[in-house]
């Protein structure tokens, strides 16, 4: 055995040519000249395919995350890039309109879309009561009564210490010159959407602003005459500048408005005697300007006006005052802003007035005429005159009775006949005109 050993450690050492030759060139030769075995064969071709296939996914996974920064603004929207919490873009061209644009992956990159048109904010719970589930659907009437709980409950505080419930509905939208100021300012509130953002930050300014309306104005007020919209409008606005650039409020509605429900019938009760009120003052005003304008038309504000003011002269005895109101009455009654019953007096005073001047005119020129007569001939004057004065007077007295022939005797009634006494009234009358 010994031997064997000996023979078989001797002949793998002492031949140059044979088996050790042939060993050393095996190592020599490139592996693709070496006869692999089958199962190694299939291990490399596995791990070939394998590394061209991981190859293949890192170029995609490359080409997804370039192509993955492409993003589209729908209209009515605009967007902000924010790049490591830095905005994109140069002033006036940090705002993305509609449209396809180009960003960075998240998270270099960050785009905030923003809503451009408006949007609603309903303060309905708010200040309003609680309504249960089964009173859902219910009208004011129809709700149960309680009594108010806080906590629970809603209510404004009004200026006269009464309460109110009211339910209002605020119209905003993101000012799109502004929505870098605005994307700026909500940067820090993480997990909060912009939209949610803004939604919050309209209500606290709408709070704010309808506590303060509810506290500088009385119950009946905001009852009767109801809340000024463009008031409340502009006390969001205010608020919402306070907290943050960017929000634009369009309009504040008030869509429901009452007092609790415990007292709504004493405040109708009350709304309903204002109302009455209000419409007997409307109506004696209605009146009032109907009489004064069918006594001096459209002009009679003014002409009261001075009327007073002259009134309040003489009482003060300011006779210069007193004396320019009345010539300012004058010129007012003598122009076209004076109609009604007063024109008509003064057509009337205006054309008697031209009678009496063209009557004592005519007289005058009577009374010359008859003087420079006597003045010629006094006495023949005189005799004319006197000579037509009987005329006169026994013409108008004269009256003849006929007496019946063969009447030996008869009576004389020496009335006025009627009809002779109505032709005198009639010559005199025509005389007179």
């Amino acid at each position: 055995m010994s031997a064997d050993h000996g023979h078989s450690h001797g002949h793998s050492h002492a031949g140059d040519g044979g088996h050790g030759h042939a060993h050393a060139r095996s190592l020599a030769d490139p592996p693709d000249r070496v006869e692999a075995d089958p199962a190694n064969q299939s291990l490399n071709d596995a791990l070939r395919l394998s590394f061209i296939a991981l190859k293949l996914i890192m170029v995609g996974v490359l080409l997804l995350f370039c192509f993955s920064g492409w993003f589209k603004v729908n209209t009515g929207e605009v967007a902000v890039v924010l790049r490591l919490g830095e905005v994109v873009g140069l002033p006036g061209q940090d705002v993305y309109k509609p449209g396809a644009h180009f960003a960075l992956p998240e998270p270099i990159d960050e785009v905030v879309v923003l809503p451009v048109t408006d949007q609603q904010c309903l303060l309905n719970k708010e200040f309003w009561f609680d309504v249960q589930k089964t009173d859902e659907g219910k009208t004011l009437d129809q709700m149960p009564v309680r009594a108010l709980e806080v906590g629970r409950d809603g209510t404004l505080v009004t200026s006269d210490q009464n309460l109110m419930h009211l339910k209002a509905t605020v119209i905003y939208c993101i000012d799109e010159e502004q929505a870098v100021a605005f994307v700026r300012n909500i940067q820090g509130t993480q997990k909060v959407k912009p939209v949610e953002a803004a939604d919050t930050l309209v209500r606290r300014a709408a709070e704010r602003a309808l506590v303060r309306l509810a506290a500088t104005t009385s119950a009946q007020k905001l009852l009767s005459e109801k809340p000024d919209s463009d008031r409340v409008t502009r006390l969001v606005q205010e608020n919402l500048n306070a907290m943050t650039p960017g929000l634009k409020v369009r309009q504040v509605l008030i869509t429901q408005l009452t007092p609790p429900l415990a007292v709504r019938a004493e405040f109708d009760a009350v709304a309903s005697a204002e109302s009455e009120r209000a419409s007997a003052i409307s109506g004696a005003q209605k009146e009032e300007t109907e009489i004064m304008t069918g006594a001096a038309g459209q002009g009679y504000p003014q002409l009261l006006e001075l009327i007073q003011a002259y009134e309040k002269a003489r009482r003060l005895n300011d006779g210069a005052a007193a004396a320019d109101l009345d010539k300012r009455i004058q010129t007012l009654l003598e122009s076209e802003a004076i109609g009604g019953k007063a024109r008509k007096l003064l057509g009337e005073a205006e054309a008697y007035k031209r009678e009496v001047v063209q009557r004592v005119a005519a007289e005058a020129a009577q009374f010359k005429t008859l003087l420079s007569q006597n003045q010629q001939n006094p006495r023949i004057f005189r005799d004319r005159k006197l000579q037509d004065v009987r005329q006169e007077v026994l013409a108008a007295s004269k009256e003849t009775f006929y007496v019946p022939q063969g009447l030996s005797e008869f009576i004389l009634l020496l009335g006025t006949d009627p009809d002779l006494q109505r032709k005198r009234e009639d010559a005199r009358y025509k005389g007179v005109k």
